[in-house]
């Protein structure tokens, strides 16, 4: 089973409980030294040199052992088990869906008030796997593209050097913002990226990278329509 994807439904768990704002807690808390440890990131965005037992061990030490180390490890159904759970009947598990976690297309939002995590709610569609997180869109600087009350879901990526203009990507801050754009342009002389909404009504702007703690692109949206 998918490492990946139990390693996140960790962290997003860890995230809705309170008990870290984003990975560099993570991080602190698994006693890594350094500010942002890269094989952190690599191991979040599936990395197997990094993803190993004893990383998936060392992780749940940190928290006290509150994930059940076998599901953690890829073992049973791929719903979030903690320790001392019976594994429940498997049902097919989705992705999971954050109802009260709107991503904005317009002004910022928070980014530390994730609701209850719960995977009984998630989309159980076949592109919908491609996701390890889906939520709400609020706002509307990306129309037509993205229009408010879609449904969008995210992956992790490791850098900012594989941005493409031609896909949208989940921003999230330092400052606990996070927002939907386009990144236009990566500029190394002034450490920033340009992001752009599709909206002509919203101005590029520009956003340090010390300020970026994490980027996930778009991989699918969801619209209804009223019948």
């Amino acid at each position: 089973m998918d490492r990946k994807y139990r390693i996140n439904q960790a962290y997003a768990y860890l995230l809705s409980k309170g008990m870290v704002k984003d990975k560099k807690d993570v991080a602190v808390k698994m006693g890594y030294k350094s500010e942002k440890p890269s094989n952190i990131y690599s191991a979040f965005g599936g990395n197997e040199k990094y993803l190993t037992d004893d990383f998936l061990l060392r992780f749940n030490n940190a928290f006290g052992n509150i994930f059940d180390s076998h599901w953690l490890r890829g073992e049973g159904n791929e719903e979030l088990r903690l320790a001392g759970h019976e594994e429940k009947p498997s049902r097919s598990s989705g992705v999971p869906f954050f109802a009260d976690l709107p991503v904005t297309g317009g002004s910022v939002m928070q980014y530390n008030d994730i609701k209850e995590f719960s995977t009984a709610s998630s989309f159980n569609l076949p592109f919908t796997r491609t996701a390890e997180f889906s939520f709400p869109v609020i706002g509307c600087s990306m129309q037509p593209t993205v229009k408010e009350g879609d449904i969008v879901g995210v992956s992790h990526i490791d850098g900012l050097e594989s941005c493409n203009p031609d896909r949208i990507y989940l921003i999230i801050t330092r400052d606990n913002e996070r927002m939907i754009k386009r990144i236009n342009k990566y500029d190394r002389e002034n450490n920033c990226i340009w992001l752009v909404s599709d909206n002509p009504q919203y101005e590029p702007f520009p956003i340090y990278l010390d300020n970026i703690i994490d980027v996930y692109k778009v991989v699918w949206k969801i619209s209804f329509e009223t019948m």
